[in-house]
């Protein structure tokens, strides 16, 4: 299907293929999700590479997409659409988003004073 292509939809593709079932994969993803966020969170903006961060955002895609029943669905695929974005069905920032806001605004010279209240470590 036209737009799909990214690599959280391969990762969950691949797992799906290997025989792993949803709620498996969604512990595995959240898992390595939540770790990536935390080391990210002890570096310096600055030193939080565009890497770590793509892949911390694909991670949140591929947790949206494990989540996907029906691909006909609109809001469901709004949601992926959106956690492609950095966000949320609310228009929250997830903690990519949080990560990639920190480190231009580090690498612009301005001052990095970002509050992290609302940030999303789980996707909802």
């Amino acid at each position: 299907m036209r737009g799909l292509n990214h690599p959280g939809i391969d990762v969950v593709d691949h797992m799906r293929d290997s025989g792993m079932v949803h709620e498996t994969i969604k512990s595995h993803l959240s898992d390595n999700h939540r770790k990536l966020h935390r080391r990210l969170k002890g570096l310096t903006p600055a030193q939080r590479l565009p890497g770590h961060i793509f892949e911390l955002r694909t991670l949140e895609v591929a947790l949206a997409y494990n989540d996907i029943r029906d691909l006909g669905s609109p809001a469901q695929l709004r949601r992926l659409s959106l956690a492609r974005q950095g966000m949320n069905t609310r228009g929250k920032p997830l903690a990519s988003a949080f990560h990639t806001h920190a480190r231009e605004t580090a690498m612009s010279g301005g001052d990095v004073c970002l509050v992290a209240k609302g940030i999303t470590t789980k996707f909802e």
